[in-house]
């Protein structure tokens, strides 16, 4: 079974802020499960995501928050 996150805990596994996962929440990349709890699994994928970005500059990753992927 994987660790479940709080937003706050989230932001910290991510090193982002708590308004980053909230942001990620409402553009549904993060999704709660019953509990208002986040999966590791999600997280794993979203910090793959943001190491990604990171490599190509800020802009790229404001875009990419933008779209749905």
């Amino acid at each position: 079974m994987s660790n479940r996150f709080t937003v706050a805990q989230a932001a910290d596994y991510l090193k982002v802020s708590e308004a980053f996962v909230q942001t990620m929440v409402a553009k549904g990349r993060l999704v709660a499960d019953a509990d208002g709890l986040y999966e590791q699994q999600q997280l794993d994928a979203l910090a793959t995501l943001i190491e990604k970005l990171k490599g190509e500059g800020i802009a790229a990753m404001v875009a990419t928050v933008e779209q749905q992927l």
